[in-house]
Formats: C-alpha cells, structure tokens, sequence
C-alpha cells in the first residue's frame, strides 16, 4: 500500500463518510417537527451519552484490529481476530451496561428531571452496542483497504437510518423511544448484513483465545485518550442541561453538529485512509 492508494482511500471515504453523517443533519427536521424543544434536549443528550458509551464499549479494539489485520491475515487468522474483538466487545458491552443502568439513573434523573428514566438509559445502552459492533465489523473493510464498499455501507446506513425514523416517528408517532428503536434497528441490520458478508464471502470468523490477551493489551490502554476527547468534547452538555436545562441543550446542541463539519469533510476521511497505511507498514522505516 503506498500513499497514492492513501489518497484514493481518503477520497473514497471522505465522499462515504459524508454521506454517514448527513445523516445527523437530515434528522434535524424530523426531531424538531415531531420532538417538543425538551424532548430534543433529552435526545441530544443521549446521543451525546452513546457516543461516550461507544468508547467504553470499544474498548480500543477497532484500532487494535487494524493494528493486527495484517499479520493475522498472512496466517489466515484474521476472521478469528475478527471474532475475537467482538466478543470483547460484548463483554464490556454488557458491564458497561450493568453499571449504567444500576448506578447512573440518579444522575439522569437530575439532569433530565424525568422519574421513570431506567427505559431510556436501557435503549440508549442497546443503541451503543449496536454502534459499537458496527463500526468494529466495518473496520475489516478499512484494514483490506476496501474503502468503496465501506463507503457504500455508511451511505446505505444514513439511508436506512433516515427511513426508519421517518417511520418511528412521522408514521407511527414514537416519539422519544422511537428515535431511540431506530438507531438500534439500523445498526443492527447494517451489522449483521456486513458480518455475512465477510463471514461467508472473505474468511469466516470464529474465536481465539490467544488472540485476546494480546488485543487487550494494545486496545484497552487507548480507551483513556479517546475517553478524554470524548468528554472534553459532550461534558458540557451535562452541564448545561442540569444548570440551564434541556431547551438550551436543544440549541446548542444544533450548533455542535454545524461544528463538526469540517471535522466531517476533512481530518476523519484521512484518519480512515492513514491508520491501515502506518499499521501495515510498521517494519518499513522509509
């Protein structure tokens, strides 16, 4: 891989990737035109809350698997590696769950002012997992440097996600909770349609349980770097929703989202292309 096909790549996934988050920008009419002001503050809290529930969940094993994707490709392993992030990742998925909805709901409840805030907080946990898993088994098109099918997948999901929710919330008035069902319903079907595909059509995947010593050991360390960006970025929408309240939340949170848009266009297409290029050639000082 050399870095003409570094630039391909970013190309590739800066126009896929825009298509994903588009998405976040098509969904404002159908949130502000179905949600009340308060309602879009609760679920642009949330969201905020999957995002860092993501990088707990991850627990660094996207970029452990890129790390490792060349290597247990030469040795035919690399459905195994595969396999093995993401039974990590349900391990952790499930703890990290465990721990939000037995000793967090206080919290919640204080920043949302809402009493019966377990059922949101177990939808937003299922809507993390179903991210979590996505974006890990997306992570073997980007280590094959299959930056055209990743790309149509973040395409087809932003549709779907889109769909869904018109469905959720315009068709059958869901509300909230179905915002909520529909990011859970999308990711899980993109998964499973992209865990097929490279079970049946690439190389299998199964376990190893050499593998998860290893993996662990480079992944876990990265969850505190990425935890840290994380909360510098959403923490104070915590804030503003306890001291000001969720319509504030409601606005800023429209705000973010137009902020993120260079972020969007430019550095994230990169960071997809570049990662696989520095992890494959590691032992290639020049």
């Amino acid at each position: 891989m050399n870095l003409k096909i570094v630039g391909k790549n970013t190309i590739i996934y800066g126009i896929g990737n825009i298509g994903l988050r588009a998405s976040a920008f098509l969904l404002i009419p159908l949130y502000t035109h179905n949600l009340s002001v308060r309602e879009y503050g609760v679920l642009s809290t949330l969201l905020f809350t999957i995002q860092i529930i993501i990088i707990l969940i991850s627990a660094g094993m996207r970029t452990s698997f890129l790390r490792f994707a060349r290597e247990y490709e030469k040795r035919d392993l690399i459905g195994e590696l595969l396999g093995s992030s993401l039974l990590i990742n349900l391990i952790v998925g499930i703890i990290i769950a465990g721990v939000v909805l037995f000793l967090l709901p206080p919290l919640f409840r204080s920043i949302f002012h809402i009493d019966q805030i377990e059922g949101y907080l177990t939808l937003t946990c299922c809507a993390a997992m179903a991210q979590t898993l996505f974006l890990q088994v997306m992570s073997f098109y980007q280590a094959r440097n299959q930056a055209l099918k990743f790309s149509i997948m973040g395409v087809s999901t932003a549709l779907l996600l889109f769909v869904t929710n018109l469905i959720l919330l315009v068709v059958l008035k869901a509300g909230l909770k179905g915002a909520l069902i529909s990011i859970i319903i999308t990711y899980c079907s993109v998964f499973l349609v992209v865990l097929v595909d490279v079970s049946f059509k690439k190389s299998g995947i199964g376990i190893l349980i050499t593998i998860l010593p290893r993996i662990m050991r480079f992944g876990f360390p990265l969850i505190f770097s990425t935890l840290g960006q994380g909360i510098m970025g959403t923490s104070s929408i915590y804030f503003l929703g306890y001291y000001e309240g969720l319509e504030v939340v409601a606005v800023y949170s429209l705000g973010y989202k137009l902020a993120t848009i260079v972020g969007i266009i430019l550095t994230l297409p990169f960071q997809l292309a570049y990662q696989p290029f520095i992890f494959q050639n590691i032992g290639k000082p020049e």
